[in-house]
């Protein structure tokens, strides 16, 4: 068995089309997940709504289970209608140490 880690994950996501037609609950989301020695967990890093452009960064602290992978998600939830908003996202994953 191999030592636990402490990572650091970081989030960007820019949405640089807005929804034309949009209010309500349309949004993008990415959701961190791990398992630590506590058991499975998920995070939602960063939630940006469509209806306006601009950025969003989000960062998180994580001790992960040795035997296990870091994932992420991206989600989006449109108003309805046609899907006229477009975004981007930059994530990354940084070791910070192991621990016992």
């Amino acid at each position: 068995t191999g030592a636990n880690t402490f990572w650091q994950i970081n989030a960007y996501l820019v949405v640089t089309t807005a929804d034309a037609g949009g209010s309500g609950a349309n949004s993008v989301k990415i959701t961190v997940g791990w398992s630590d020695i506590g058991g499975a967990k998920t995070y939602d890093i960063v939630t940006k709504s469509l209806t306006t452009t601009g950025a969003v960064q989000g960062t998180i602290a994580i001790q992960v289970d040795s035997a296990t992978a870091i994932t992420y998600t991206v989600t989006m939830t449109p108003f309805g209608g046609g899907a006229t908003e477009t975004y981007s996202y930059y994530i990354n994953a940084m070791r910070l140490g192991t621990t016992t």
